[in-house]
């Protein structure tokens, strides 16, 4: 009967349990809620701003021009002190509301698309620790979660537009050359980063995206099949 090696096993355990892996969430430091390069007044300053542009937003279903003012309001506090993360984060949460989701990397919407982009780049870049393993604040974690979680779906979209075989506009340089499995690791990489940092559907994702996990579950899957050959006699339909 065919069974998986003890190697295996300790593989596959380790991509289904994050806490078992790099996948842990980050620890967190409570003595300050600022972010990285800036000064505990500067945050708290713009935080206030940023409730302000953020309250036309607070309904279901905010309309066209209410997301328009929030993202001049934010694009303000940008302006003001751009290495405000959290700001970026919300305008490109406001900026991705513009845009109905078949129109995501169409030809029509690809300069909003690569701003959306833009905008989480920017606010992974300014947020991000030294390292993985490093602490972060509360709110330095649930911004990263939230902007690579973000991230990773709109990437998962873009590949999965490519595997159609459809034209994806708005990427940013570094990404337009990506083939479909590769776009989709690079998603799985902003999963892993946003499980990592709270998210719990960006943890499940990361599972589900991560090539060495689809590797393992077709080892899983052909293990099995021999073991039902073994038991049974039998090997499937044959073309």
């Amino acid at each position: 009967m065919a069974t998986l090696s003890i190697r295996d096993n300790s593989v596959l355990a380790t991509l289904f349990d994050a806490g078992a892996s790099g996948s842990a969430v980050t620890r967190l430091q409570h003595f300050t809620e600022s972010l990285p390069g800036l000064q505990e007044d500067d945050f708290i300053r713009c935080s206030r701003h940023e409730h302000s542009a953020l309250l036309p937003l607070d309904q279901p279903n905010p309309s066209s021009q209410a997301l328009t003012d929030s993202i001049a309001a934010l694009s303000n506090i940008i302006q003001e002190q751009p290495r405000y993360a959290s700001a970026y984060v919300n305008r490109a949460q406001a900026r991705r509301l513009l845009i109905a989701y078949n129109k995501l990397f169409s030809s029509q919407e690809a300069k909003c698309t690569n701003q959306v982009l833009s905008d989480l780049d920017v606010a992974v870049k300014l947020a991000s620790p030294p390292s993985p393993r490093s602490p972060v604040t509360p709110h330095q974690s649930k911004l990263l979660a939230a902007a690579h979680t973000h991230r990773g779906l709109l990437l998962l979209r873009a590949a999965d537009l490519i595997r159609r075989g459809s034209e994806v506009y708005g990427l940013p340089d570094h990404l337009r050359k990506l083939g479909s499995d590769a776009m989709e690791e690079t998603a799985s990489r902003d999963f892993l980063a946003g499980g990592r940092y709270g998210d719990k559907m960006a943890k499940d994702l990361a599972v589900r995206t991560n090539p060495y996990a689809k590797m393992c579950g077709t080892i899983v899957q052909e293990a099995q099949r021999r073991e039902m050959e073994a038991y049974h006699g039998w090997s499937g339909v044959q073309s």
